[in-house]
């Protein structure tokens, strides 16, 4: 966001009707900020429970439990946020149900997961 911000010009986007009254502060909040650290608590967590439960520890450590427990609140009150806030959400509903943004984001996990297969099992074979 840093590097985004600083390397703008002033007048980026000033030619949209949308956003050519808007102040810096008011630009940045288009991007959805809150949003953003919400989803990002929650995956943090969500990974973090993961490694706990299944790597270092056992799944009924307290730490795993709220990790997970962290997890589902924030990730709820994510898509309630999403929910309300409509088009100027992190993630618009009538993006995400496209059939396009659908078939790229399966398609896309599907390939990360056999990737991540091959690179964790070949230096182990």
């Amino acid at each position: 966001m840093g590097f985004i911000f600083f390397s703008l010009p002033n007048d980026i986007g000033r030619s949209s009707q949308e956003i050519k009254g808007l102040t810096w502060l008011q630009f940045i909040r288009k991007f959805n900020p809150i949003g953003a650290l919400i989803l990002l608590v929650s995956v943090v967590c969500l990974l973090l429970a993961l490694q706990w439960g299944g790597g270092t520890g056992d799944w009924q450590e307290p730490r795993v439990i709220a990790s997970i427990s962290v997890f589902a609140v924030t990730w709820v009150v994510w898509c309630i946020m999403q929910y309300i806030q409509g088009d100027e959400a992190t993630l618009p509903w009538k993006v995400a149900r496209q059939r396009s943004v659908l078939g790229s984001t399966l398609y896309t996990t599907l390939g990360s997961a056999a990737f991540t297969i091959v690179i964790y099992w070949v230096p182990i074979w």
